[in-house]
């Protein structure tokens, strides 16, 4: 069975494990032209392998390509035992969010 990977999925969590707004700053992250970020998305195709060397243990890559596992929040806490800011709070029956 194959597997399809949403390439523009893949680049906005990128973007956002990043916190970076476009595709030019992720391509300046990875070395790479903003025009480069865009045909990956275009074409579906991405140098996964650049990808992911440059990401290291910053993120679940199974989270990353295909949203499944640990987010970016829960690897923060796990590792520091702090939530990111952001992270939704839970307090009896009241759901709160917390803003940066």
């Amino acid at each position: 069975m194959d597997t399809f990977l949403d390439v523009t999925g893949i680049v906005k969590r990128a973007k956002q494990v990043l916190n970076f707004k476009n595709d030019s700053e992720l391509a300046e992250y990875l070395g790479v032209s903003r025009a480069t970020v865009s045909n990956w998305g275009a074409r579906n195709s991405i140098d996964f392998r650049l990808l992911l060397d440059k990401f290291g243990d910053k993120v679940d890559y199974n989270w990353l390509l295909i949203r499944k596992g640990n987010t970016p929040a829960e690897i923060v806490r796990r590792r520091t035992g702090k939530r990111r800011s952001g992270d939704y709070t839970q307090s009896e029956n009241t759901r709160t969010y917390r803003r940066p």
